[in-house]
């Protein structure tokens, strides 16, 4: 347990910079779902350039049919996970988005309630998703997300997990940011 607390510091500032990074161009569907269709070639090929003081930056579409991307992390294997702030986490495996979310992720604080409910794509939902520095051989993963509470914000939270055949198991809840002090 002590390496685990001494981990915890240093995995945070990884799940917020990536959380940072993230939110570019991804499509937005009302469904959350798309087919498990490959994006065409020449959507692919349709990139944009921006441009600034320090570096260009290609921009290219991976994925239709994700509502709210906040999160990503690419596995050894080459897939991508990708965190939607609707509490879901979906992976994009061979340029396609798989139809279902990934099962197994505690319960998600979706939305802001009551009266701060003006904040709620930036105090709810899931958030990040960072491999374990040793994924390859043991599987974990590292979540945050907003866990629902009796306040109307709820309060941040970060779990680890085993990413196994598409699904999350032995889910361990390692920081919780409480809200009531």
């Amino acid at each position: 347990m002590p390496s685990l607390l001494r981990s915890v510091p240093r995995l945070l500032p990884m799940l917020v910079a990536t959380s940072a990074c993230v939110s570019v161009n991804m499509s937005r569907s009302e469904s959350g779902t798309s087919a498990r269709t490959p994006l065409p070639s020449d959507a692919r090929a349709a990139t944009a350039v921006v441009q600034t003081a320090f570096h260009d930056f290609r921009v290219v579409e991976v994925a239709r049919g994700l509502v709210n991307p906040s999160g990503l992390e690419f596995t050894p294997e080459g897939d991508l996970l990708v965190t939607e702030r609707p509490g879901r986490l979906r992976i994009i495996r061979k340029g396609v988005l798989l139809p279902n979310s990934v099962a197994g992720l505690p319960p998600i604080q979706a939305i802001g309630r009551g009266a701060r409910a003006l904040a709620s794509l930036e105090q709810a939902g899931l958030r990040d998703v960072v491999l374990h520095p040793d994924f390859a051989t043991n599987r974990l993963l590292y979540i945050s997300y907003v866990k629902p509470g009796a306040d109307s914000l709820g309060s941040i939270a970060v779990i680890r997990g085993r990413f196994e055949n598409d699904r999350l198991t032995n889910v361990q809840e390692i920081f919780h940011a409480r809200a009531d002090g």
